[in-house]
């Protein structure tokens, strides 16, 4: 058998326990109406003041026992199974030392006669002692299953303050504080504060839970979502089950379908509750249907199951237990609803001949229409179709409204999220550089040894450019844009830089210039690290792009002066700069134009003047000469080696293998990320070798590539990172990395 399906007897065991524990518990609570919900309502004279407040208090204990049992037996964790040693275990037992009171609570205390709610009861608490004695004897203390220090205790009692405060009952609130004056009708204070807690619940949550294993943050999110159910279900019982009370309204459906889709990982039904369930849980929490004071059961269970349906399919995937919802997602969602519109409407129709109080999703009766004014005259455009003794009323126009509406709403919704994605994406980028500064910077501390940042850290002399198992990868690519690349450019020399489209020249040369962070290695301009110093190796880098990007509002001298301004050149040093290649350029009668008037030409010579306004000892360069004419190029090429020859160095990539030998000293050939060689021209010079031959046989001949995937490369824009793919290896809540494995308390490793 496949070991992916092979499971451990003992584990086996342990599991089947907990599944005949949760059958037992939701038969027994969905049996019968329990006589403590009379108790709660303050219209039983079973219990005195003290005692309701204490049997609330042992009910909701129990509650999070239950809860505990049932998920907590599926981890390995041992602060999971320390809960169910250390808090399940003993309210078991205080369960069945009170269990008149609890058969009072359960059954009325007139009650005679053999109740099965009763037996179930009981039932419950016996297994959870066989369990945890099954926990304690069989599966051993092997696993680490004691308290065994003081963190182990401080995250036992954590967890059992977090369980408590997320299987609070519903019922709790007004048990203990009465019912209030307060409603949370539209606008009033009740509504600003469920609207509050709603945004802080769920901050609190992802911020909890962000850095946690997946393991636990599976659990912790199934955990609130079988809460969630059962909070809801707990007033549901088969002898009061009406067609009216069935769970068709959106949001009550969301609460079975939460749990049912974490568990399952299902990817048709996951759309439609981070689209439609979403969607509806935020209307209804804006525009709530209550009229209820702010404590009662009826709004804290209205309140508690839109607000979890709102939150937690977001928590899913901003916590990373499904992946980020794309077009085709939000179509699956869009069929999932138009699938439940048409059984919601056919279900009023049907019912409605039954039951005149059927409306789910408020498509029967006036909710909708009376706040839309002219939802209230669609409403009465009727189709009546007599079938078998019944009418079944059709209001078409009012349907079609609603569900493009509503499909409309889901649309916005698709959208809020794809900028939300960009939203964290950035934030998540500049926490990650904050981080990455501090560890630099850190680094550089150390190496420096005591001397002043502003030195250079690895001062070499006569090499100006030094670039040390440099790799780039971009985000979500299947393999390295440049990988393991070692390049030394000496003082006063002409570099050339040449490879195919894709080949990874300008992935390099952006990192050189400081534009693209990389995954490893070095790059060291006059020994000033790029990364760790960048301010001090920007100071002598000029830079020249392929795409002339200019601020096009501004005239050239405007544009000019504003770098030069950057660098901190003087006003006599630019001047006698900037007239000097205007000379040459030819650009003296245009330099007072705005720059959106220049042809491209123009662009790129204004571009090259800003770059070497400040005289960068390095001059780096990406396809120069593109868009100049013949004199310009020219101009251009002699300028490079003009100033390679005042002691600085120039760096460049083209495409135009004549110009590259003709004004280099030497050249490197990349090819697929990856350094093909370094040439010295004069050596060709001497040995009649071409570079144009040479180029050729390194970058197309001798390449792996099928010829399919390098006429797609030569076609390509070049090195752009593939699109974000979510990862297809889906997260599995019981098998657990070796990484996770070495988690401990809480899921803290």
């Amino acid at each position: 058998m496949n070991s992916r399906f092979k499971i451990n007897p003992k584990t086996f065991i342990l599991r089947a326990l907990a599944v005949i524990f949760l059958i037992i518990y939701v038969v027994r609570i969905t049996l019968v109406a329990d006589s403590f919900n009379e108790v709660i309502r303050g219209i039983s004279p079973d219990f005195s003041t003290v005692q309701a407040i204490f049997m609330s208090l042992l009910r909701w204990v129990t509650y999070a026992a239950a809860l505990i049992v049932i998920i907590s037996t599926f981890s390995k964790s041992r602060n999971q199974r320390n809960l169910i040693l250390f808090f399940a275990l003993p309210v078991a037992v205080l369960n069945l030392i009170f269990i008149g009171a609890n058969t009072t609570a359960m059954i009325g205390a007139n009650h005679s006669g053999f109740s099965i709610a009763m037996l179930g009861f009981i039932f419950e608490q016996a297994l959870t002692i066989i369990i945890a004695l099954y926990i304690v004897v069989i599966i051993g203390h092997k696993t680490g299953l004691l308290i065994e220090t003081k963190k182990t205790i401080l995250a036992l009692l954590a967890s059992i303050g977090g369980i408590l405060l997320c299987a609070i009952p519903i019922w709790l609130p007004q048990q203990l504080f009465g019912r209030t004056d307060i409603t949370v009708s539209f606008a009033t204070i009740g509504h600003h504060i469920w609207v509050g807690l709603t945004i802080a619940i769920w901050i609190g949550l992802y911020f909890f839970l962000r850095n946690k294993s997946m393991h636990y943050k599976f659990y912790v999110l199934m955990f609130i979502c079988m809460a969630t159910f059962i909070n809801y279900f707990s007033f549901y019982h088969l002898d009061s089950l009406t067609p009216a009370r069935w769970p068709l309204h959106l949001c009550n459906l969301a609460t079975v379908l939460m749990p049912i889709t974490l568990l399952t990982r299902n990817r048709f039904l996951f759309p439609f509750l981070y689209f439609a369930n979403v969607t509806g849980a935020l209307i209804a929490i804006f525009i709530p249907d209550l009229s209820n004071p702010l404590l009662s059961v009826q709004t804290m269970r209205f309140a508690h199951a839109h607000t979890m349906a709102f939150i937690l399919p977001i928590l899913f995937v901003s916590l990373g237990l499904f992946p980020r919802q794309k077009f085709r997602d939000l179509k699956v969602a869009f069929v999932g609803f138009a699938i439940y519109f048409v059984v919601v409407v056919f279900g009023n129709v049907i019912i409605t001949n039954f039951d005149n109080t059927v409306q789910f999703f408020f498509l029967n009766g006036d909710f909708l229409s009376s706040r839309i004014f002219f939802l209230y005259h669609a409403q009465q455009v009727v189709i009546s179709i007599p079938i078998g003794g019944i009418t079944l009323d059709f209001y078409i126009l009012f349907y079609l409204i609603v569900f493009a509406a509503f499909i409309g709403f889901m649309s916005i919704a698709y959208f809020i999220y794809l900028r939300s994605y960009i939203y964290g994406d950035e934030a998540e980028q500049i926490k990650n550089n904050k981080i990455q500064k501090r560890l630099d910077r850190t680094r550089l501390l150390e190496d420096m040894n005591g001397r002043e940042i502003t030195e250079p850290v690895n001062k070499i002399g006569g090499i100006m450019l030094k670039i040390t198992n440099f790799s780039k990868t971009y985000a979500s690519a299947k393999k390295p844009a440049v990988e393991n690349f070692n390049l030394e450019v000496k003082e006063g020399e002409v570099f050339g830089f040449l490879g195919l489209n894709g080949a990874g020249k300008s992935t390099t040369i952006k990192s050189v210039v400081g534009i693209l962070p990389f995954t490893e290695g070095t790059i060291e301009v006059n020994g000033f690290d790029i990364s760790r110093q960048p301010l001090e190796a920007k100071k002598l880098i000029g830079y020249v792009p392929d795409n002339h990007a200019v601020y096009e509002k501004l005239t050239g001298r405007q544009y000019v002066n504003f770098i030069a301004d950057i660098y901190g050149v003087s006003q006599e040093d630019r001047d006698k700069r900037v007239v000097e290649i205007l000379e040459k350029f030819k650009l003296e009668a245009s330099f007072d134009n705005l720059i959106k008037t220049y042809s491209h030409g123009m662009k790129q010579k204004i571009t090259i003047i800003a770059a070497l306004v400040h005289c960068p000892k390095l001059w780096v360069l990406d396809e120069p000469l593109t868009g100049l004419d013949p004199q310009s190029a020219f101009e251009v090429k002699e300028y490079m080696q003009e100033h390679a020859r005042s002691g600085n160095t120039v760096f460049f990539s083209s495409h135009i293998i004549d110009v590259v030998e003709k004004i280099c000293d030497r050249v490197a050939i990349i090819s697929g990320g990856k350094l093909v060689g370094v040439y010295d021209m004069k050596e060709f010079a001497k040995t009649g070798q071409s570079l144009e031959k040479v180029f050729l046989e390194n970058s197309v001949l001798n390449t792996s590539v099928p010829e399919k995937k390098v006429k797609k490369q030569k076609i390509a824009k070049e090195e752009k990172p593939s699109a974000d793919k979510p990862n297809k290896k889906s997260f599995n809540p019981f098998n657990r990395t070796k990484s996770e494995k070495t988690t401990d308390q809480g899921g803290e490793k």
